[in-house]
């Protein structure tokens, strides 16, 4: 069973193509379900490779954003380390102890100011005075039964 030759169906040397239009549809259509698994498996390639590169940018940036934090802690940390040497010597000891804590030299003459009472807002920055301390009870009595 020979077909007779059509235009497209002759082969180099005279020799007849005897694969039917059947066979040719179906390597296409192999062909196209190849293509389409390859496009698929491609496309999951590149979400997965786009999701880490974006993973590893996000990370990048935060070791950036900790080392610029690390940088002023250490930078805090040195400039407390410089006020603890201060306080620790002579000079600050002096110096905190008549700020704070109203220290004067013998032969000094200390002076306290004491506020008019429309400056008197709850809190002093003055060194405490040399009165009576109340207990905090007996603020409460005074408060609620007028001692």
């Amino acid at each position: 069973m020979r077909r007779s030759l059509n235009a497209g169906d002759s082969r180099p040397g005279g020799l007849v193509n005897r694969r039917g239009r059947g066979q040719q549809n179906k390597l296409a259509g192999k062909r196209r379900l190849i293509v389409a698994v390859l496009v698929a498996v491609l496309g999951l390639l590149l979400f997965s490779f786009s999701s880490l590169a974006l993973s590893g940018y996000r990370l990048n940036q935060q070791a950036e954003s900790l080392q610029q934090e690390i940088q002023a802690l250490k930078a805090k940390n040195e400039e407390l380390q410089k006020q603890s040497r201060y306080l620790e010597s002579d000079e600050g000891i002096e110096k905190m102890a008549r700020e704070q804590l109203g220290w004067v030299k013998p032969g000094e003459t200390g002076i306290v100011t004491v506020p008019s009472k429309a400056q008197v807002t709850g809190t002093s920055t003055s060194p405490p005075s040399q009165s009576r301390v109340v207990p905090n009870w007996q603020r409460w009595w005074d408060l609620f039964f007028g001692g």
